[in-house]
């Protein structure tokens, strides 16, 4: 299954996008979002990406794999 946009498509075949290393604030933030609603709206997730200056498919893909 591809994500969508995120990483795909580029023709850049092999080379892998650089792993985001979050803050541990940055950590807490997603975990209280997550307490509080495991599946965020798209409009949740534009919040907590512009709250944390993240990009949104950083905080849709910690979501997927904090599940």
């Amino acid at each position: 299954r591809s994500e969508g946009g995120a990483g795909g498509g580029r023709g850049r075949q092999g080379e892998k996008e650089a792993r985001v290393v979050l803050a541990p604030e940055e950590k807490e933030a997603l975990k209280r979002a997550y307490q509080q609603k495991p599946y965020p709206s798209p409009k949740t997730i534009e919040e907590l990406a512009s709250q944390l200056n993240l990009k949104t498919s950083t905080v849709i893909n910690w979501f997927h794999n904090y599940r």
